[in-house]
């Protein structure tokens, strides 16, 4: 809901986060160490970042490992490396790049003032 680019950038540009995501190392067995590692928080808590990730999309992933590089000095393997063992990293680097999605008109969605239960429940006390 709060998070529309997911969608507008479709399934071809979903594909081609994944695609770079894949071309740095992350599969299958890297994500399912990281989830059962030592320190993981368990799924409820804390998932794994994918929405995150592939909100950023190809073009923030890449700006991200561009900021790394040129800021940390960090080569491509050491992005890479350090992708696959603290995805949270590339997240940061993001936020540091400036890389931020626009937001669009009547996004988020308006939360009603009040529930149900509690239109009721005035209802009931009042009578």
């Amino acid at each position: 809901r709060h998070r529309p680019f997911l969608l507008m950038q479709g399934v071809k540009g979903l594909e081609q986060s994944l695609a770079w995501l894949d071309e740095r190392g992350l599969e299958d067995e890297v994500v399912r160490s990281y989830v059962a590692g030592p320190t993981a928080v368990p799924y409820p808590s804390e998932p794994y970042p994918w929405i995150e990730l592939l909100q950023l999309g190809t073009k923030g992933l890449q700006e991200a490992e561009t900021w790394l590089m040129k800021n940390r000095k960090w080569s491509a393997e050491q992005v890479s490396n350090a992708l696959c063992q603290e995805p949270y990293i590339l997240l940061a680097a993001a936020t540091a790049a400036g890389v931020g999605l626009k937001p669009y008109p009547g996004y988020p969605l308006p939360e009603p003032r009040d529930s149900w239960l509690q239109t009721h429940a005035a209802e009931a006390t009042s009578l």
